[in-house]
Formats: structure tokens, sequence, C-alpha cells
């Protein structure tokens, strides 16, 4: 059976007016859940491609990578396996000679602040080795859950670069690119 191109055309509004409708009726506490569903989306693959051109290999590991279809399902669920499943580092790095694997767990924040009173979630925090890499709209910054838990924060008066720190090897040239990239992309963005 053939489907002319008018009867294709009123499939395709019926499916977006059908899309359109289903996007009316999120509230505004799930719009607001699917926009940081996109920052964090952004935020995660700057890091993932900035290790990966210096040669790091990078392997996704949170929640939304390994167990997308419980997403919206455990939004609201506050039991001790969904908040571990939850708190699941983003990504796994691993250094260019393969000596060192890193945890990452990358945050988007427009203001540029992070401290660990942010989360509860953390107080119990399963990944003790992780690092966190805040994004915001001019700066990477990076702290360990450790140096977290001891008391600092990341803000705009913090030095705390990811560039500075020596575990990790940037290419300065490539860090400013993508420095560069962050503010055109999170210009509009809160």
């Amino acid at each position: 059976m053939r489907i002319s191109v008018t009867q294709k055309r009123k499939l395709r509004n019926k499916s977006t007016e059908t899309l359109i409708g289903k996007f009316k009726t999120i509230t505004a506490k799930e719009r607001i859940f699917y926009a940081n569903l996109v920052k964090s989306a952004i935020s995660e693959t700057i890091v993932q491609n900035l290790f990966i051109l210096e040669g790091y290999k990078v392997h996704k590991y949170g929640m939304e990578t390994s167990l997308p279809q419980m997403l919206g399902c455990l939004h609201s669920d506050k039991s001790e396996t969904a908040i571990q499943i939850k708190a699941m580092p983003d990504l796994v790095v691993q250094t260019p000679d393969l000596n060192n694997v890193f945890f990452v767990e990358v945050k988007y924040r427009s203001n540029g602040q992070f401290s660990i009173n942010d989360f509860k979630k953390y107080e119990d925090y399963p990944f003790k080795s992780a690092y966190f890499i805040i994004l915001s709209k001019k700066t990477i910054k990076c702290l360990t859950y450790k140096e977290l838990m001891h008391g600092f924060h990341i803000d705009e008066n913090t030095d705390n670069q990811l560039i500075d720190r020596k575990e990790f090897q940037f290419t300065e040239e490539i860090f400013r690119e993508y420095l560069e990239l962050m503010e055109d992309l999170f210009s509009n963005i809160d």
C-alpha cells in the first residue's frame, strides 16, 4: 500500500500536534527536570570530548547511560538503591598511559558555585575517589569528593581550575577553545 504525499503530510502534522499537545501537559517541575537533563548532557559532552582530545579513554557510566529506561522512574524514588543509582558518576576517565582511572561527576552551574552542601545525596556518596568537574558559563573547575568533604568549594573567587589539576594533563590551546565553546553554548542558559 502506497501513501500519497498529502497523506504523509497529514500524518506528519498529526504527529507534531500530538507531540506539541503532550509538551503542553508537562508540569513546570517536569520542564525544569528535562531542561536540567539537556544542560547535563551538554556539559558531559564538553568534558568527555576535552578528555578524548587529550588522549584519555572516556567511558560513560552514569545512570543516564547505564540505566536510561529508569531515568524518569527514579526521579522521586527515595529508596537506598535508587539513591545509589542516581549517585553514579557520569564518566570513567582513564589516563593515556592507562595507569590511572578516575570517576568523574560533571555538573553545570550557571552561577559557578558548588559545595557539598548543595546536595544531600553526597553525604553517603559511595564513590569517594570521584572528581567533581563544575562547568559554568566561563569556567571549568574541579574538586575531589574528599576536598569537598573537607569544606573546599567552588565559586567565582576560588581558583580550582581543571587545567591546573596535576592529575590531568591538558593542552592550554585546546582547553581555551573549549572555554570559548562553553561561553557560546551557555551564554543564554541559566
